[in-house]
């Protein structure tokens, strides 16, 4: 038996119909998570294990990416000190609430 005739060709597509293969760098849309694929199976419908999470995933929900992390999509959010535009001090209600 050669190998072609033992392998069952499952074909899935991402989000925006790109085809995804074994070894494709995906994300995962609802939550960033990328890694790659590592098996493809059809289970009661298709299903993409990708490396990072150990998880499979609907294609539909996946988008291939040359992306290897999240991070770099992503800027950490910037602490602002009180008094900057988009905070507030809290206002003083000690004389309402007898605070003492």
């Amino acid at each position: 038996m050669t190998e072609t005739e033992n392998e069952t060709t499952v074909k899935a597509t991402d989000i925006n119909g790109s085809l995804i293969e074994i070894g494709s760098t995906v994300g995962y849309i609802n939550t960033g998570t990328v890694g790659k694929v590592v098996d493809i199976k059809d289970d009661d419908g298709l299903w993409v294990l990708i490396d990072e999470k150990e998880l499979y995933y609907k294609p539909e929900l996946l988008e291939i990416t040359e992306t290897t992390t999240k991070k770099s999509k992503e800027k950490p959010a910037e602490k602002k000190k009180p008094g900057e535009e988009g905070t507030e001090a809290p206002e003083d209600i000690s004389h309402i609430t007898g605070g003492g």
